[in-house]
């Protein structure tokens, strides 16, 4: 599949310009990325790249993932560089020892985030966020300065009463253990659990988790069923975008390099355990959303029966989380990517498929 990878160059560029001064600790270091195959992970490899390639930064980048890399198609064209090391993994088991790098940082960015995918795979979906994880940071406290970073997720919170928004990461959250998302939500807060714990009990690791919320940009495979690629892919296949329901759930997305920016800011930078990681500007409901992609690729949006379909089923109505937290240490973002503008640019990682 010919995937247009100018857009993720040129996004890569557009954040190194603007925070590009602020990463100098990363430099002649090792780091780990995890689920590197995915939507965070590929680009946080993307952009580790761009600092060697055009800046010098001679960072060792060690990848793994689920996929054997013959199949890791998302970060194929990394594998050759001789600065990156491949392997894989299945985080449902304990991490291979005789593979792991000593590393300066690890990313963690593992996890089943397209809710069929975690829907059908519960079991797995809370292994890999536990016995991996916690075999992870086992391994790692052993090399003392280690800095790990844990992708968790706003579904943490379940679906809080509207009392409670914006949400703050104080919100204890609200979900019934008989959720299809339960899985999830479940295996995320328990990982959170998990880092909280070897935090509290060594001093030779630094862990710092992020609850993300609804990040999208370019570099989901067509594979990928999440709510913005599934409009762009299947209406340009089907001449149209389909409803689920009457799209009248409200988010606030948040475009993968401030997504990034404000990962590495905590991870680098953070005096907190814990934080939120989301858009505060433009909430859009689904509708909204699917009308925005409409626009961009031509073709019109159909709603949907109220009835839920199942892996929305238990979706929450409003996600909006509370940065108060981040701004209060790193400040608000600086020119945020506009939605319609991080549209277009997913939109042009798909245009160069070689099907429709």
């Amino acid at each position: 599949m010919n995937y247009n990878f100018d857009v993720i160059t040129e996004d890569c560029k557009k954040l190194y310009d603007k925070i590009g001064s602020n990463l100098a600790e990363l430099r002649n270091k090792s780091v780990m990325v995890t689920g590197a195959n995915g939507l965070l992970g590929g680009f946080t490899s993307d952009f580790i790249s761009y600092l060697n390639d055009y800046h010098d930064f001679n960072v060792k980048l060690n990848l793994t993932s689920l996929s054997h890399r013959d199949n890791a198609a998302r970060i194929s064209h990394l594998l050759d560089k001789e600065y990156v090391t491949y392997f894989s993994w299945d985080l449902k088991k304990s991490l291979p020892e005789d593979q792991m790098p000593n590393v300066d940082f690890v990313f963690f960015m593992s996890g089943y985030g397209q809710p069929k995918k975690f829907i059908s795979n519960k079991t797995s979906t809370i292994f890999l966020n536990t016995v991996g994880l916690n075999s992870l940071i086992e391994f790692y406290k052993k090399k003392p300065g280690t800095k790990i970073l844990y992708v968790s997720s706003s579904e943490t919170y379940g679906d809080p009463d509207e009392s409670q928004m914006p949400i703050k990461e104080s919100c204890n959250g609200n979900y019934s253990v008989e959720s299809n998302r339960a899985c999830y939500i479940t295996s995320k807060r328990l990982g959170e659990v998990i880092c909280f714990d070897h935090m509290q009990n060594s001093n030779n690791v630094k862990i710092v988790v992020a609850r993300v919320a609804l990040t999208y940009g370019p570099g989901t495979l067509t594979s990928d069923d999440r709510v913005l690629q599934n409009f762009i892919v299947n209406g340009q296949r089907n001449g149209k975008i389909q409803l689920l329901d009457d799209g009248s759930a409200i988010r606030n997305c948040l475009y993968i390099t401030d997504c990034l920016e404000m990962m590495l800011n905590i991870t680098l930078c953070g005096n907190q355990k814990v934080y939120n990681i989301g858009g505060e500007h433009e909430q859009v409901t689904i509708f909204e959303l699917a009308s925005i992609v409409a626009d961009e690729i031509k073709v019109e949006v159909i709603k949907g029966e109220s009835a839920k379909a199942e892996e929305i089923k238990f979706a929450p109505k409003r996600v909006i989380l509370s940065l108060d937290r981040y701004n209060t240490e790193f400040g608000p973002l600086k020119d945020p990517v506009k939605l319609r503008s991080g549209v277009k640019n997913v939109v042009s990682w798909y245009n160069r498929l070689g099907e429709k």
